[in-house]
């Protein structure tokens, strides 16, 4: 029901658009501030729905360090892979967003002839997402003339 509703919503501003785009005084309207405007209603939609995302509980823990955290002064702390401070958290969350370190260790499990459970990394998965992810940003900066 909730998706014949927005295409009967884009129907109708589909529309109201061509109608407005027909008079000439309302063409600035339909070539400069509706195409912000859907922009801006886009990212709040998006924001709202990470937000609801966010606040929603999670049923189970999700591990996403795998190093020796901070702990007794004679444990050597590592300082990548579970950081302790603010900055390590930073750096830490950069090497993540920009190389996907986390997919780069991801292994993927296969069943072998001989009923032998073989664990073998998926680097061709991780060699893709990062060349799509920063094909993706390159043309947006060029797009943006950035």
């Amino acid at each position: 029901m909730r998706a014949l509703q927005a295409l009967v919503i884009v129907g109708v501003l589909s529309g109201l658009a061509t109608v407005a785009a027909g008079v000439g005084a309302l063409r600035p309207v339909v070539g400069i501030v509706l195409p912000y405007a859907a922009v801006v209603l886009f990212l709040v939609g998006m924001v709202r729905r990470v937000v609801g995302w966010a606040r929603s509980p999670v049923p189970f823990k999700i591990t996403t360090v795998c190093g020796q955290q901070k702990s007794l002064p004679f444990l050597p702390h590592q300082k990548l892979e579970s950081p302790f401070t603010g900055w390590q958290v930073v750096r830490r969350m950069a090497l993540e967003v920009l190389l996907f370190r986390s997919l780069f260790r991801n292994t993927r499990t296969e069943l072998t002839s001989r009923k032998k459970l073989a664990y073998e990394p998926s680097k061709l998965l991780w060699a893709g997402a990062l060349a799509f992810h920063w094909s993706f940003l390159i043309i947006l900066l060029r797009h943006l003339r950035l």
